[in-house]
């Protein structure tokens, strides 16, 4: 069963799932401007959380939690947790941005934010997975700086890539990995077979 087992439906589907209720959800939310960035994020991308529950696509989706175990539960709220930690750190304000849009009852903001937060929560989905493959804290910093400040074009790419499955050959997918990370070379056949696995699980 793989880690992040609800994030992916959540994100594949928010979209036309807001789209589609957005005359109640846009309602509710902004009668509820007592929740915090998080509490918006987490329901409305992540599909859990009260947030979550007053939009119907989620909560029907949502059942999906119920079937399975609370260890299971216990790793995704786990998860869940990181990948807000992440975005906290890595895209400082974004979340109260998203906040804003979501409330804005406006629906060309509300669908740029959804983009924008699928994008972002992707690449923390990611990152935070293949990071802790790093062999020291330091070194996975560096991959995360790489990917979002360094190299982000090419790192866009090269998930892009991966998650179309367009490329599968180990050697180019190190190539490509040499091109954006500053890794020593012992490292890059483990950072690309890693990038090759996540691109897997989370496709």
């Amino acid at each position: 069963m793989k880690r992040f087992i609800w994030i992916p439906v959540a994100i594949l589907g928010i979209v036309s799932a807001i789209v589609g209720c957005k005359k109640s959800a846009d309602q509710d939310l902004a009668s509820r401007k007592d929740y915090t960035p998080e509490d918006i994020y987490r329901g409305i991308i992540l599909g859990d959380g009260e947030v979550a529950t007053q939009i119907p696509e989620l909560s029907k989706n949502k059942s999906v939690v119920g079937t399975i175990s609370e260890e299971q539960k216990k790793k995704n709220a786990q998860a869940e947790d990181q990948i807000i930690s992440f975005v906290n750190s890595n895209f400082p304000g974004f979340l109260q941005e998203f906040k804003t849009e979501i409330l804005s009852r406006d629906a060309i903001r509300i669908d740029n934010a959804l983009k924008k937060a699928s994008d972002i929560t992707l690449k923390a989905v990611f990152l935070t997975k293949v990071s802790k493959f790093a062999k020291n804290e330091t070194e996975g910093k560096k991959i995360i700086y790489a990917a979002l400040q360094k190299n982000p074009l090419k790192f866009n790419t090269l998930m892009h890539d991966l998650r179309n499955k367009r490329i599968q050959d180990k050697s180019e997918i190190e190539r490509r990995v040499t091109e954006i990370f500053d890794l020593h070379s012992s490292n890059v056949k483990i950072l690309g077979n890693n990038f090759a696995r996540t691109a897997e699980d989370d496709g």
